[in-house]
């Protein structure tokens, strides 16, 4: 779920802490519309506050234990992206012959 309309919380990559201008200064909204930090008394302040916690929440997010993909061990990866444990990463001789791949022709062997 991306997104939702007014008073739904937004999920997903669409999910941002934004700066709200208030009454007297600025305040941090958190992905679900509600106040996460502030007041701020400069817009600046409120700005930087919302890229760290922004960068928390994808760190928290993103970082979890998987499966890799080469020899099914669990390591703690990086995001979705991350798929390959450090030593199938470093090595890669713990493949199976059936997912060698033929040079740069990207075509597979067996």
């Amino acid at each position: 779920m991306t997104g939702g309309g007014p008073g739904r919380p937004r999920r997903g990559l669409g999910a941002r802490f934004t700066v709200k201008v208030m009454w007297g200064g600025f305040e941090v909204r958190g992905p679900d519309g509600r106040r996460a930090e502030g007041p701020f008394a400069q817009e600046g302040e409120a700005q930087a506050r919302a890229a760290a916690l922004q960068a928390a929440e994808e760190a928290r997010r993103g970082r979890r234990v998987r499966a890799c993909l080469c020899c099914g061990g669990a390591f703690y990866s990086e995001g979705c992206h991350n798929r390959l444990c450090p030593a199938c990463r470093r090595g890669g001789d713990g493949m199976p012959a059936s997912f060698q791949f033929a040079g740069a022709t990207g075509r597979r062997l067996a």
